[in-house]
């Protein structure tokens, strides 16, 4: 699991933090309100073909430790993913989600 925590940084200027993510299918990214106002996360870009359904905007957290979690599984596709926080875009609340394949462990003999 990934955590991802929603803050304040000042009255006028929210954050995820991390901002920037790396993943791979099979991991969960858990967004965690850890700020004073309420925050979401929605997708604003991602990979051709890639079709998230519901997942396109989460819920609003709205109470302290709240938490939205995102499992990688058959709707995530390799590539770049740009997200926002919907009310606080313009104070620059936004991140990139980069997918990856997961890494092999391949046996020799």
């Amino acid at each position: 699991t990934i955590a991802v925590n929603m803050v304040t940084i000042s009255p006028t200027q929210f954050a995820f933090k991390p901002a920037q993510i790396a993943a791979s299918p099979g991991d969960t990214i858990k967004f965690v309100q850890a700020g004073t106002m309420p925050h979401n996360v929605q997708f604003l870009r991602v990979p051709g073909g890639v079709s998230l359904g519901a997942a396109m905007m989460g819920p609003f957290l709205v109470t302290n430790g709240a938490t939205y979690s995102l499992v990688m599984d058959s709707r995530v596709a390799t590539g770049t993913y740009d997200f926002t926080c919907t009310p606080h875009q313009t104070m620059g609340m936004s991140g990139t989600l980069t997918v990856t394949p997961r890494a092999s462990i391949t046996a020799t003999r």
